[in-house]
């Protein structure tokens, strides 16, 4: 969460915060917040203190903010080569742009308004086919019905756009 306001990623933190308690390591001095300043997550770093404060942008998706400091820092920390991450981020944004029936997510994009004939009322159902995916569906869920559920446009007009997402095992 890129507010600190998210219920999952909050829960995520505290339970890393109470294992580094348990531990005996000390957690304010090893934490990190990229946030928008002023968040509620930038207020809590400095309440208690943390190593650093990078800053976000608000325009920069909390979900799709891989290619931002969200996602590059912690790739390039763990030894991932973040310079071809974002080579081919670049590379599938170009792709991405076109219509075309070669671009995946546009055949996806039409499909959908296809669907929904052309008025938003559409549903997706994931069945994982395994065990270990159980919580692909769950995920899903959350990713893509709050991310893009929006109640509001930019205008502030109401249109209740949004996908369900049903499929949990």
């Amino acid at each position: 969460s890129k507010s600190g306001g998210t219920a999952e990623t909050r829960n995520g933190m505290l339970e890393t915060k109470a294992a580094y308690h348990a531990a005996g390591v000390d957690f304010p001095s090893r934490a990190l917040a990229i946030t928008c300043e002023g968040s509620q997550l930038d207020r809590l770093a400095v309440a208690e203190g943390w190593r650093a404060r990078l800053p976000l942008w608000d325009w920069v998706g909390g979900r799709t903010s891989m290619t931002s400091a969200v996602g590059l820092l912690p790739a390039a920390l763990h030894g991932l080569d973040w310079r071809s991450l974002l080579r081919g981020a670049a590379a599938c944004d170009e792709v991405t742009r076109r219509a075309d029936p070669e671009n995946p997510a546009w055949l996806l994009a039409r499909s959908w308004y296809s669907a929904g004939k052309g008025e938003g009322s559409r549903a997706m159902v994931v069945q994982p086919y395994r065990d270990s995916l159980l919580l692909l569906g769950r995920y899903l869920q959350q990713l893509v019905m709050e991310s893009l559920g929006k109640a509001r446009n930019l205008q502030g007009e109401v249109v209740h756009h949004g996908l369900s997402v049903y499929g949990n095992k």
